[in-house]
């Protein structure tokens, strides 16, 4: 059963990453396409011309509002979890209380999270040793994944 969570709990990120990837590729295509920009990042960029947007930001910023939205905003929400969360039926919860997290907690975690995965994965890996699946961020923000 331990390993069976920590499988779902993968599984819910790769969907979490294959939407936002795919999100951030169709929105932004449809920019472009919109705005007739090329997808092409311009060297030489004129801010105060509106045809020379710099696609790559265009770029950024609808992958930030994506990550707020799945990462920070839908874990503290009824939903309590990102979209590849739901599907697996995982819910992120307030680890004594098992109540929902707030928006606080779950930006806490979200930048934790990141810190995990910058350290090598590290932080994520220490799910497998402990008895009750914790990785670095759920420990940190003092959340579980049930």
């Amino acid at each position: 059963m331990h390993n069976f969570i920590l499988l779902k709990r993968v599984c819910a990120f790769a969907i979490d990453v294959f939407i936002l990837n795919t999100l951030v590729f169709l929105l932004a295509k449809g920019i472009e396409s919109i705005l007739g920009i090329s997808t092409k990042v311009n060297l030489i960029i004129n801010p105060f011309l509106f045809p020379n947007i710099d696609f790559s930001f265009i770029t950024f910023t609808i992958f930030c509002i994506i990550v707020i939205i799945n990462w920070v905003l839908l874990p503290s929400s009824p939903i309590q979890g990102t979209v590849g969360m739901a599907i697996f039926r995982l819910k992120m919860m307030e680890r004594y209380t098992s109540a929902r997290i707030s928006i606080q907690k779950s930006f806490i975690r979200y930048i934790m999270s990141c810190i995990s995965f910058a350290i090598l994965g590290i932080g994520f890996l220490i799910a497998l040793f402990s008895e009750n699946q914790l990785t670095l961020h759920d420990r940190v923000a003092k959340t579980k994944v049930i």
